[in-house]
């Protein structure tokens, strides 16, 4: 009778939900939804391809060989279908629970600076290079969603560190990469309670729970992948290092750390993402020497530079700050760092918001004309950011648009070729010997090539490379059923006389029937 009493209707629950929410966090949500679905509209409404999504139509996402044990959880809210509008909105409306939750972790409460965290967060390069790979979207941006919550409920929270362990080894076993990003706001957040928090016994209780968290949540982490391997029966595949996961080296850590500070500087100096064109590169070097200027000011003028284990510790939190954002590169220094685990650097765009909308708007570190410089240094330049990851993203998709109709046409007419083989019949097992066509008979027309350079893949103007591409492209788009040479034969085939002789397609010669193999040599 008690719970009967208790209970209460849909719309009056919704409703004091709604009340409990925050402004803020209302802010934050709504506009990282709106401007996400602005930016990635194209991408959620059509089917845009990468060399995996030709066999991640359906698929479980069972990657555990991979090190991800809880991915094919995730991904499973939204079916185990590719579905642009579904695995998109999703992925964006976690997106807006993580933008509110940033913004509780910095405690911004400016609508414009709001605003901006959302826009940034949205759109930014890393979000666009997972968004290629629609399938797991979802999936991952749940895992990002986690990986910030770990931080929170740690710092919020008595004894919080347990539930925050719990919540970064999900993350961590979802995708690896976000571990990162919960390393990098701890250290932002502990650069800030050097300015803010008169006691450095509080300061040392916060690292040791970051600390402790980390720790136990990637000990957490292991485990899962080990029972999980145990009760599967499937081994690691070693990408990225995921067969020693449960066994860094240590003699290799001086060179990771080498690898993680030159893989940190050349992604913000050269990796044509951070500073694609003029204006963003303007845009990008004025908030790095806002940030440092602000910080120091602030620094000063609350009394910290009298406190030499103060300097030490922020000096330190900086020297530490690319190894965390780059953390897998000091584990595992073989690892290519691509877009996909750049999502750190957001924070750091991020963190400008918060110094300007934090001393120059609500505490009054600086006097008024440059305070309000300052935030209109702040507001202008990281739109200039925002505007052009927008642009970035969308010309990304244009090109992925590009290359889906480059290889439709190119499969078409090598179907039409196939077709044509007395011996072709369905299911006629094929070779597409060189992968990718010859350039001297189809010169490329990628007219985005040098631009997109460090966002994603350049791999030729079509989403075509091997034999099982090209296979799973003809199956799910021209409905044409052929099977695959395995990697053994084509390596055979690409030996003989007989294949290296023949002419590259679309020559007379360059479909062939060889072995009881049809051989079509791209290259």
């Amino acid at each position: 009778m008690t719970f009967m009493k208790q209970m209460v209707a849909p719309d009056q629950l919704i409703g004091k939900v709604y009340k409990a929410l925050k402004p803020s966090w209302k802010t934050a949500f709504i506009s990282a939804v709106v401007i996400g679905i602005v930016t990635h509209i194209y991408a959620l409404t059509n089917t845009l391809l990468t060399w995996d999504s030709m066999w991640n139509l359906y698929s479980d996402q069972d990657m555990l060989s991979s090190g991800r044990p809880f991915l094919t959880y995730m991904c499973g809210i939204s079916s185990y279908f590719n579905l642009p509008l579904v695995n998109g909105l999703l992925g964006i409306l976690f997106l807006g629970i993580t933008a509110a939750v940033i913004v509780e972790i910095f405690h911004i409460e400016s609508p414009i600076f709001i605003v901006l965290t959302s826009g940034m967060l949205v759109t930014f390069p890393t979000i666009a290079s997972t968004i290629c790979y629609m399938y797991t979207f979802d999936g991952y941006m749940l895992a990002l969603l986690l990986s910030t919550l770990a931080f929170l409920v740690t710092d919020r929270k008595k004894h919080g560190w347990m539930l925050g362990a719990v919540l970064l080894a999900l993350s961590i076993g979802t995708y690896q990469a976000y571990m990162s990003f919960t390393i990098v706001i701890c250290i932002l957040t502990l650069l800030l309670e050097l300015i803010e928090e008169d006691s450095i016994k509080v300061i040392w209780i916060k690292i040791r729970n970051d600390m402790t968290m980390g720790i136990v949540g990637y000990v957490l982490y292991v485990i899962s992948v080990k029972v999980m391997q145990a009760v599967k029966n499937v081994e690691l595949s070693g990408y990225s290092g995921t067969d020693r996961i449960d066994s860094i080296v240590i003699s290799d850590i001086p060179r990771g750390i080498y690898e993680a500070y030159h893989n940190f500087a050349s992604f913000a100096f050269s990796g044509n993402v951070l500073t694609t064109n003029g204006f963003m590169a303007i845009a990008f070097y004025v908030i790095i020497l806002l940030c440092v200027v602000m910080y120091i000011i602030a620094f000063v003028k609350n009394g910290r530079l009298k406190r030499v284990d103060r300097m030490v510790l922020a000096v330190l939190l900086v020297v530490f700050l690319p190894l965390g954002a780059t953390i897998v590169c000091v584990m595992f220094p073989d690892t290519f760092v691509y877009l996909l685990l750049r999502m750190p650097w957001a924070l750091l765009f991020i963190f400008g918001i918060v110094l300007a909308e934090r001393y120059t708007l609500r505490m009054c570190m600086f006097q008024e004309k440059p305070a309000i410089a300052c935030q209109w240094i702040c507001v202008v330049s990281t739109f200039v950011m925002v505007f052009n990851f927008f642009l970035m993203s969308n010309i990304a998709y244009y090109n992925m648009n590009e290359r889906y109709e480059k290889s439709y046409s190119l499969c078409l007419r090598i179907v039409d070729r196939i077709e044509q083989m007395e011996e072709y019949h369905p299911w006629v097992k094929v070779a597409f010997v060189g992968g990718f066509p010859d350039y001297n008979k189809y010169p490329t027309t990628e007219a985005t090539l040098e631009v997109l350079r460090g966002y994603y893949a350049s791999r030729s103007d079509y989403v075509l490379d091997k034999t099982d591409s090209y296979v799973s492209f003809m199956k799910h788009y021209l409905n044409v059923s052929l099977l695959e040479a395995t990697d053994e034969e084509e390596s055979t085939l690409s030996q003989m006389e007989t294949v290296q002789n023949m002419g590259t397609f679309p020559a007379q010669d360059s479909v062939r029937m060889v072995d009881g193999i049809l051989v079509i040599k791209m290259r």
